[in-house]
């Protein structure tokens, strides 16, 4: 397993190449793994490459920003995956009350309530990858 930080148009992504076979590769951007078939031969760089715009930052979605103090919704604190949905739109909530179950890295976190409240939207669904920022949840 071979770690990478790889900055593109000044953003930073957390690169992580999980295994490789032959001419596969699974690979983990952020959190999220996908599976890369590998095309030719691997040749080492000395100076940075210059990617195409299609891959540049301003390509990729771009998390919604957190709310603070008062906040009316629950964003994803990380990127992830939706594992199970614990609540419904219109039903109360206490403080610390699980939300919904996310996956990240392989292992599963819980997003917990902020406050007493009413569930008003529910953002995701069950497989639903999110990233980092993401709403989940609004109150009303």
């Amino acid at each position: 397993m071979k770690s990478f930080q790889l900055k593109i148009a000044g953003k930073t992504y957390e690169v992580v190449i999980e295994e490789k076979e032959a001419n596969t590769a699974e690979v983990s951007v952020n959190g999220k793994t996908i599976l890369v078939e590998i095309e030719g031969e691997t040749k080492k760089v000395s100076k940075p490459a210059v990617l195409p715009k299609s891959l540049a930052a301003s390509s990729f979605p771009k998390p919604e920003p957190a709310s603070t103090g008062g906040a009316s919704s629950i964003q994803a604190p990380i990127p992830g995956n939706i594992l199970k949905i614990e609540v419904a739109a219109g039903q109360e909530v206490k403080k610390g009350a699980v939300l919904l179950i996310m996956e990240s890295m392989k292992m599963e976190n819980n997003i917990l309530a902020h406050r007493d409240g009413t569930i008003k939207t529910i953002h995701v669904k069950v497989g639903d990858n999110v990233l980092q920022g993401n709403t989940l949840v609004d109150f009303e």
